[in-house]
Parts: C-alpha cells; structure tokens; sequence
C-alpha cells in the first residue's frame, strides 16, 4: 500500500481550487508552463510547522497548513503554501526551481519507502525556519516515522536526533543583530 492522501472537507477544498485559480490568473506563481489553465491539483500535503526548535513538540495531527502540489502533462510545476487562519486559508508561498525539485524527489522517495507497507501511510512536510531541505513525517494511526531528504537520500530520523538537531540548529542561528556584524 503506498502513501494515502489526506482527506479534506469538501468546502476547503473548494476555497483552495478558488484561491489557486486566482493566484494562477493574476500570474503571481513562477511557472514552467505557459499555460497555467492546464495545471490541475495533484496532491495535497498537510504541514506541520515548528515554531520553536529549542521545544520541539512532534505531531501528525492538528497540522497548521496545507501544501498544494499542481502539476501539468509534463510534470510538477509547483507547490502553493497555504496555512489556517480562522475560517479561512491564507496563501504565504510557493516552491519552484531547484527547492521544488527537491521536495518532489523527497516525496517520490517517500512514496517507494512506502510502497510494499501493508498499513496505509500518510505523509506531512514539516516546515521550520532554517530548513535547508525537505522534512517529512509518514504516519499512521500507530506510528510516525520521520525523514530529511538530504544530498538525494531519504534519511530517517529518530525523534530524539531530530530534536537534538533542531536544537541545534536554532542556537547556530538564532543570534542578536549585533552578532553579525
């Protein structure tokens, strides 16, 4: 069984085709394709946002965004963040060029680690300031597994390397103004 998508209430999908549909009529995305009418959903990701590296809370459910793969005939041409607000959902960015490449190679990856699992997965990006590639978590309703797609591998971690990374990585960066003079 490979990954299953996530299931989305009805009305959201709606108001995400509606907001997707005026972001690519205005041509506020940068696309490949000079026919951005061809482009179609192809998938739809839950996001998982860490807001503070140094207390790491992992989660798979509750996700705060949801990511909006759109592809062409030929390919992947983009991926639209759009995270909740109230009632509504608010479109922050879009991936393309070399970082959408990487996140869909670290999707396909996913998917074929995935593939001969008998109990089905589902599959979250997780974003966080200063991630330098793509974080995924699979889940089911009995496990989470999760991943760093780095230099074309699928890595997977433990929760408790992930945080101490992540700890790290936010005393590494986080510096007062003054610091980086």
């Amino acid at each position: 069984m490979s990954l299953q998508p996530a299931t989305y209430p009805r009305d959201l999908t709606e108001k995400l085709e509606l907001k997707v549909s005026d972001l690519l009529r205005r041509r506020l995305i940068p696309l490949v394709s000079d026919t951005p009418a061809a482009l179609r959903i192809s998938f739809l990701l839950d996001i998982q946002q860490l807001r503070n590296l140094e207390r790491v809370q992992l989660k798979t459910i509750d996700p705060e965004g949801i990511r909006v793969v759109l592809a062409s005939d030929s390919g992947v041409e983009a991926a639209l963040d759009f995270y909740y607000g109230g009632d509504d959902v608010r479109f922050t960015h879009s991936l393309a060029g070399p970082h959408l490449q990487e996140f869909t190679a670290a999707l396909n990856a996913l998917e074929q680690a995935y593939h001969t699992r008998k109990t089905g997965y589902q599959a979250a990006c997780i974003d966080f300031h200063y991630a330098s590639h793509p974080y995924l978590v699979a889940f089911s309703n009995r496990s989470a597994h999760w991943y760093n797609y780095f230099k074309g591998d699928l890595l997977r971690l433990k929760p408790a390397d992930f945080k101490k990374q992540l700890r790290h990585l936010a005393k590494s960066q986080a510096r007062p103004l003054k610091q980086l003079k």
